[in-house]
């Protein structure tokens, strides 16, 4: 493969992506735009290996290296981005959606990932920081690890909430498991989050599964909502009264989508888009606007 350097065609596309992938002029460390043949002879063999069919849209030189040694920025046609130090080590990259290729990574790493967010979760990005490695998951989970690739720590990073962070399933209280366990078997968490301070409802922990339910505890072990995104919650999750409201009054057809707790009682979703509400006792109180 020769990559080239777009100087006039693609001057647009690269405008936008150098400023939408962590621009330096931001911190005060700009660069100058550089040809394909400027970058270390390591940085091009990086590319051209790992990314065979890609084309160069830009290159930059910054003006000094970044804390972990950052010197070169490159953006390629497929959306990634590829950092590399004064002597064309990669130092990050960045899929932007993508994941980065398995051979870019340790196996320890991949192992760990495997293990604790099964597919269809991937690794979108790996950076070089502080000795070690970060890595951000598509699911918005950022995961740290040493040099050698042993686990750290996990944030999450998903919607800029400052009160939440990622945790592994089994710091989940041993109630919560119990219940998951006991009530979707053969399932398995693919993000667990802790909220440091309480929703209104009392949610603590949410947890997704990759059946595609999302599920709400309160800091007892209670659960708060139930979603199965399209998937009928299990009737023995549902208080009587309401699972037979809904089948005396809806098709076969019609299943419960979700309930959540409320104030009032609790409210429910029809799997035809269909909000309905109900007192602590189960009696139908009316339709959710």
């Amino acid at each position: 493969m020769r990559l080239v350097f777009f100087k006039t065609i693609l001057a647009v596309l690269a405008i936008g992506l150098m400023t939408a992938c962590n621009n330096d002029d931001d911190n005060g460390n700009s660069g100058t735009p550089i040809d394909y043949g400027d970058l270390p002879a390591a940085s091009r063999t990086m590319l051209e290996t790992n990314f065979p069919d890609a084309t160069l849209v830009s290159a930059t030189k910054l003006d000094q290296p970044e804390a972990n040694g950052t010197l070169y920025k490159t953006y390629l046609s497929n959306q990634y981005q590829v950092d590399f130090d004064t002597d064309g080590g990669w130092t990050g990259v960045f899929g932007n959606g993508n994941p980065v290729p398995d051979d870019l990574l340790l196996q320890s790493i991949l192992d760990y990932v495997a293990q604790n967010y099964p597919a269809p979760i991937y690794i979108e990005e790996i950076e070089r920081e502080d000795g070690g490695w970060e890595v951000e998951l598509s699911n918005d989970i950022d995961l740290y690890f040493d040099a050698e690739g042993n686990f750290i720590s996990a944030d999450f990073d998903g919607d800029g909430e400052d009160d939440e962070i990622a945790i592994q399933y089994s710091d989940l209280p041993a109630n919560i498991r119990a219940w998951i366990e006991n009530h979707f078997p053969g399932s398995m968490a693919i993000l667990v989050k802790m909220k440091t301070q309480p929703d209104d409802d009392g949610t603590v922990y949410e947890v997704d599964l990759n059946n595609g339910f999302e599920l709400e505890f309160d800091a007892d072990g209670n659960w708060t909502e139930i979603d199965g995104d399209d998937h009928k919650v299990p009737d023995d999750l549902i208080p009587p009264a309401i699972l037979s409201y809904v089948h005396s009054n809806y098709p076969e057809s019609v299943f419960i989508e979700s309930i959540e707790k409320k104030s009032y009682g609790y409210k429910i979703e029809l799997s035809i888009d269909l909000d309905l509400k109900f007192d602590s006792d189960g009696n139908f109180i009316g339709f959710d606007d």
